[in-house]
């Protein structure tokens, strides 16, 4: 049996690779990732590839979709959203009815379009070969839900807006406390070799701000890793993210400086209103 599930995008070699195949005269957004998971079982993630200022392309996603699992060669049993946001959410519906699948479980926060299924804090369910556990991080959204997967020792979390490559997402729908146990009790506790997978490519931006905060020689590879490629997610863990990413850092007394807080919730707080106020530094040339 083979299991699919829908993800943020990561690879744009991929993606093109998609696009020339089943879309040779347009540019559609669809992307088709297959990758084994197992023994008996594999994985594929399908993904929407979100351009700055647009939409999700679901009228072209439908159809990469119905032609492989008409071919058999997909058994697509659910979509799982990281919170109700809609260029993460938006559209459930309309894929649904375009695949015929109308009873096919959308799994994710009470707030997402369509959703048949919100899992308990912690729990976990089955996918394939795949233990997937919800992790619930309400902050950036009250909805939102980051979830950890686990085949064997492999191990991933797509993290939605929470947890970015050396950042996090703003704080519409809760506050710095919320944040705080969000990213420095839920998902630090998870191992360190766990594979990040945030919902959006904004790594290049994150780190600017990291190095204007904390200057050390991690978030200075983070740097130098970001400027040399295109693209970032999927590449560190939740060990990394603990050593480059300052709003996992609210311990370090180097970011109380920068803060002129110390109280953790309080560092939260006040990287939260650094970051929504940074302007890069003007180029030296």
């Amino acid at each position: 049996m083979v299991q699919y599930i829908l993800t943020p995008w990561r690879d744009r070699a991929e993606l093109l690779a998609v696009r020339r195949q089943f879309y040779p005269d347009a540019a559609p957004q669809a992307q088709l990732r297959p990758g084994h998971a197992g023994q008996h079982d594999a994985v594929a993630r399908v993904s929407l590839w979100m351009q700055r200022g647009g939409c999700p392309h679901l009228v072209e996603v439908a159809p990469v979709l119905k032609k492989a699992i008409e071919s058999k060669d997909i058994d697509l049993t659910a979509i799982v959203n990281t919170h109700h946001h809609w260029d993460h959410a938006g559209g459930n519906k309309k894929l649904l009815q375009d695949l015929n699948l109308a009873k096919l479980p959308i799994i994710g926060g009470v707030q997402c379009e369509g959703v048949t299924r919100t899992p308990a804090h912690g729990t976990s369910f089955q996918l394939g070969s795949i233990a997937v556990k919800a992790l619930h991080t309400p902050c950036h959204t009250q909805d939102s839900i980051c979830w950890f997967l686990q085949d064997g020792d492999d191990k991933a979390v797509f993290t939605g807006d929470t947890l970015f490559h050396g950042g996090c997402g703003r704080f519409f729908e809760g506050n710095a406390t919320e944040m705080h146990k969000a990213l420095n009790e839920t998902l630090a506790s998870l191992p360190d070799d766990t594979v990040v997978y945030p919902g959006h490519e904004y790594t290049k931006a994150n780190v600017k701000f990291c190095i204007s905060v904390l200057p050390s020689e991690a978030v200075r590879k983070l740097e130098a890793f970001a400027e040399a490629n295109k693209e970032t997610q999927g590449k560190f863990t939740i060990g990394d993210e603990k050593q480059h990413n300052v709003f996992m850092r609210v311990e370090d007394p180097e970011i109380h400086k920068a803060t002129g807080e110390s109280e953790p919730v309080a560092v939260m707080a006040k990287l939260r209103e650094m970051k929504n106020n940074f302007k890069e530094p003007a180029s030296k040339i």
